[in-house]
This record gives structure tokens, sequence and C-alpha cells, in this order.
């Protein structure tokens, strides 16, 4: 029995028979930013559910080494892809505000030790905190696990050793960071000077990472976060590599999709009409600071600030 098929629900866009010539993806932040993105259907015309049912001989097609190569970089270009909007969504998402740099005094060259390291500076962050007894700084235990949400992208530097880029949200207490960073790499929270393993920067900038505005305030950082991921890939152009690393608390965005009603068929609905729409719907949803923008001629972007 064939299925029926409803033109009009978004998840059959693509079918040949919706009358629609785009769709709208909505996704909203948790930290209240939202996308809009406006893109053509692509209608496909549909295949004959009548399938062909015997004994087919598949042959293994042999890439040459100029085919490997090829697919090689297609997958790590997806990848990066991927990676980078992981990233992206997750430093939305978390709503980050400030910037760590954390460096090593030795030359790390291993990126899985490094990411271990990393792993347990996270732990102890979470799980400690700074005490002074008779003089003397010492990491306790905490009765309960600090909330700490993050997303960290690892940059290699030129000496071939690796520092770790952390996105968070709010002031940082430096003094307890930097001791769980110390221990962390083997040393003791109250090494000083050359003594030190390594260190941690942070930038609370307001004229950096801080608008007017939220959106502004999440772009900076974001467009920072999304710069070494790329940088990542350029660096080290394998596939499996474990580029980045976030908690795993950071909401996923809320993503809903519709059609434009401007670009039914037959409704003298063009690319530009249906911008308009797509602003309309904004407005209607009390989205506002507008920061507009087109990829080619047919794909348009907005994006907004959710009172």
């Amino acid at each position: 029995m064939e299925a029926i098929i409803n033109p009009f629900e978004p998840e059959n866009a693509n079918d040949f028979n919706s009358p629609y010539e785009y769709t709208l993806k909505i996704t909203t932040f948790a930290n209240k930013t939202v996308d809009f993105l406006l893109r053509p259907i692509r209608h496909r015309i549909p295949k004959s559910i009548e399938v062909f049912k015997g004994v087919m001989t598949t042959y293994t097609k042999t890439l040459s080494d100029a085919e490997q190569e090829e697919k090689r970089l297609e997958n790590i270009e997806r990848s990066a892809r991927r990676a980078k909007q992981a990233v992206h969504y997750a430093v939305r998402s978390l709503g980050a505000d400030h910037m760590l740099t954390l460096t090593t005094r030795e030359n790390m060259t291993d990126r899985n030790e490094f990411f271990r390291v990393f792993q347990e500076f996270i732990r102890l962050v979470r799980t400690k905190d700074l005490v002074t007894i008779q003089g003397e700084l010492h990491l306790k235990t905490r009765k309960e696990k600090r909330e700490y949400g993050y997303v960290a992208c690892p940059e290699l530097q030129e000496r071939g050793a690796y520092h770790m880029h952390v996105a968070c949200v709010g002031k940082q207490d430096l003094e307890l960071l930097r001791a769980c960073w110390y221990v962390a790499l083997g040393g003791n929270e109250n090494d000083k000077g050359e003594g030190t393993k390594g260190a941690i920067n942070v930038r609370y900038h307001e004229r950096r990472f801080s608008g007017k505005t939220e959106l502004h305030k999440t772009f900076s950082l974001v467009s920072y976060m999304t710069k070494y991921m790329v940088k990542s890939f350029e660096e080290v152009a394998e596939v499996g590599l474990k580029r980045y690393s976030s908690s795993r608390s950071i909401p996923k965005p809320i993503i809903n999709k519709q059609f434009i009603w401007s670009s039914y068929a037959n409704n003298g609905g063009d690319f530009v009409t249906a911008m308009r729409e797509v602003f309309a719907i904004a407005s209607f949803q009390g989205v506002t600071d507008f920061q507009p923008w087109n990829r080619g001629t047919d794909i348009f972007i907005l994006r907004g600030v959710s009172l």
C-alpha cells in the first residue's frame, strides 16, 4: 500500500508534490539568541515503491590514489564543518562570555596526553575548594560538585606544544583555577614563578567579549572559538581526532521548521518577499537586535535576541 504524503508537512518539504519553494529553520539557544535560516526547497522526483526483488551481484570498486586522497579530504572537510557547528552551538547555548587560555611550561606535544591533563583540571575545578592552612594553599574536597560549564578547543603553538582555549561563563576564580591547573600538570598548589608547570590567563575585556547586547557578547566569543576549531583541522588533517571538549550540561538548541507562506506555488512570492516574511515572523516572536546577511542569492540568515 502506498503511503500518503502530506505536502504541507516540513518533513516532506523536498517532495515533488510540495507546493512551497522555501523553508525556514528557527534555532533558539539557551542564551536567548535566535537564528532564522531561509533556504530554497530542492524538490525530488519520487521513486517508485516497486523495487525489483532478486539477486544482485556487486563488485568492489578500487579507488586510485588520487581518488582516495580526494575522498579523504572530503571527509576532513565534513568533519571540520560538523565540529565547527558543534562548537558554535555549544558556546552560544552556554552563554559564554569569558575565555581562559591554559598553557604548559613543558613542551607537551602528545594531543591525547594534553586532553587527559585538561580533563583532570576540570575534575579538580568541580570537586575542590582552595583553602589556606598555616599560610599555605590546599585543595580541599567539596561536599558537592561545582557546576562548571565550558567549551574547550586546543591550539598547536609554533614550538609544537598545545595550549587550550576555554569558553566559560562569568567572573573566574583565578586562584582556584591556577591551583587546579598546577596540580593537574603534576605540580603543587603553592608553585610560583619559574616553579610553575603552566599558566592560566583570562580575558574579562568587556570591549572584546561584552557588547551592548547578548548577541554581540556571544558572537565575539563564538568567532574566537570557531577560529581555533578551523585552525585545528589545518594543523592536523586527520579524521577521528578529538577536536574539542565541552561539559555535558550544556542544553541543546531548540529547532523548529516551517514553510514560508509567501513562497506557496502561484502566490507570487520570490526570494525578497520570503526574506520580508522572515523579518515579520521574527518581529512577531519578539526578536530584536537583528543581524541579517545572505549566502549567495538564495540563502538568507537572520540572527537576533529573543526578549
